[in-house]
């Protein structure tokens, strides 16, 4: 039972820093770099929905379309 909680014990720790270490990588302003942002309107409906977490990564240049 001690080796089951063991290996729970460093899977939930793993994933923990998995995603402090994302979190990290999105504050910091580093060119090409992802961002963790919440969808807080409905302008992206139905394929997004309103508290929706989305990963952003910027690039150079924009187009429409």
């Amino acid at each position: 039972m001690k080796k089951v909680l063991n290996i729970i014990y460093y899977i939930v720790l793993t994933v923990l820093i998995a995603i402090a270490l994302l979190f990290m990588v999105s504050v910091f302003p580093v060119t090409g770099n992802i961002k963790l942002m919440t969808v807080l309107s409905g302008s992206m409906e139905p394929k997004i929905h309103t508290g929706s977490i989305v990963v952003v990564k910027s690039v150079a240049d924009y187009k429409v379309g």
